[in-house]
């Protein structure tokens, strides 16, 4: 199944709430303010509803019960299916690894721990890696066009991408060594739903 669904930060949202337990759309709107979630998203996003019904449509996620709460109107509680746990554990690898995938990365920190402990570990170590050689391609670009005479203000805004990639390397090893050290509680994934 392509990761092409979880393009919708709503949809790596619901995904990874329902790595974590069965839910329906009203508590995942709850939970998702409580967290902040609601902050990875942009305003006018298409609702929870739409984007559970769309990851139902894709197989990515079943409906698991409906039912009457007195006179409240029908819930019906959603679960994630295997295809779905599997497609949010692939978009979580590509994202964390991935320096460029600087938008939805702060979603795969969000449920970073639907995947185990060591390979998360893997994953940021990889990126930690690719990011400087990203600093190391541009301080060699800049240094480059500064040798051909380039005037230093035409360089700014690459010498503040490079003090943000700088910034993030300086936070990913930091904080690699507090999720190695056993520092950060790590919760244990719930367990994989049926196909």
């Amino acid at each position: 199944m392509p990761i092409s669904p979880l393009r919708n930060p709503v949809a790596v949202i619901v995904l990874g709430l329902l790595s974590e337990q069965s839910l329906h759309p009203y508590a995942m709107r709850a939970l998702m303010k409580e967290r902040g979630y609601d902050r990875l998203t942009r305003r006018g996003e298409t609702s929870v509803y739409d984007v559970t019904v769309r990851l139902v449509d894709h197989e990515l996620v079943a409906v698991e019960d409906s039912f009457h709460d007195g006179r409240r109107p029908q819930r019906t509680v959603y679960r994630i299916t295997t295809a779905g746990r599997a497609t949010l554990q692939d978009w979580l690898r590509a994202t964390l690894v991935d320096p460029e995938s600087r938008d939805s990365f702060t979603s795969g920190l969000s449920f970073m721990y639907s995947l185990p402990r060591g390979e998360v570990i893997s994953c940021l170590k990889e990126r930690c890696a690719r990011l400087a050689e990203l600093i190391a391609r541009a301080d060699a670009g800049v240094a480059g066009a500064l040798d051909q005479g380039v005037p230093p203000i035409f360089l700014s805004e690459e010498h503040y991408a490079q003090a943000l990639r700088r910034a993030e390397l300086d936070w990913l090893r930091a904080f690699v060594a507090s999720v190695e050290s056993g520092d950060l509680d790590w919760p244990e994934p719930a367990a994989a739903a049926p196909a």
